[in-house]
């Protein structure tokens, strides 16, 4: 297992620690979850069930804000969606934040798919 693998592996950890605290933020856009047959809750629970097989890029430098964010991707009802994520710091408590959930305008390349 190369070092990416784990650094997304302890990424997936914290966001999903954060989340299942109630420390999750997602971001309302017009293209969003619900354009995939997913509710709000059903979203939270999709985010939850990420893997890293569903690891597509980063980490990256946020261009609209601070820390760095991840791309996943996974399939909904046949739509591929495009999953943007990141951990920020809200005061002093961490936030995981969803800053994108859609259909995925380009196909995904998942580097660590079987």
């Amino acid at each position: 297992m190369d070092l990416t693998h784990w650094k997304v592996r302890i990424f997936l950890e914290k966001f999903k620690v954060l989340a299942n605290d109630g420390r999750i933020l997602i971001v309302k856009r017009n293209k969003d979850y619900t354009s995939l047959g997913l509710t709000y809750n059903g979203c939270i629970l999709e985010l939850l069930e990420l893997s890293v097989e569903d690891y597509s890029s980063g980490p990256a430098p946020d261009r609209g804000g601070d820390g760095d964010v991840w791309i996943f991707g996974k399939v909904f009802n046949g739509k591929e969606a495009y999953i943007k994520l990141k951990i920020s710091v809200d005061g002093e408590k961490e936030v995981a934040v969803c800053i994108s959930f859609h259909p995925a305008e380009h196909s995904i390349y998942y580097p660590f798919k079987k």
